[in-house]
């Protein structure tokens, strides 16, 4: 009986690690600051030409609408989108 109760501490140790792991994430993307794609296009492109390719590295975070000639429906939702992602576990 005490080796199930060693299980479940385990696993709820092992759970909230995790957990504690995704929010740190979570809560990073709120700090990030918000932009829109031309000023980041524009910073990219003033630091490619003083120091070439390959040397622009920023994280923001982009708040924007996406548009497509052709949408594809998603898989569950059956509604038009530009990109989905399904995951099979």
């Amino acid at each position: 009986m005490w080796v199930f109760g060693v299980i479940l501490i385990a696993a709820e140790l092992d759970y909230f690690s995790i957990k504690r792991s995704l929010d740190d994430k979570l809560m990073n993307l709120k700090y990030f600051d918000l932009t829109d794609i031309k000023s980041v296009l524009d910073t990219c492109l003033g630091i490619s030409k003083d120091l070439g390719t390959g040397h622009f590295s920023q994280m923001v975070k982009v708040k924007a609408k996406a548009f497509s000639d052709n949408p594809i429906n998603g898989v569950f939702s059956k509604t038009p989108c530009v990109y989905y992602e399904a995951c099979n576990s």
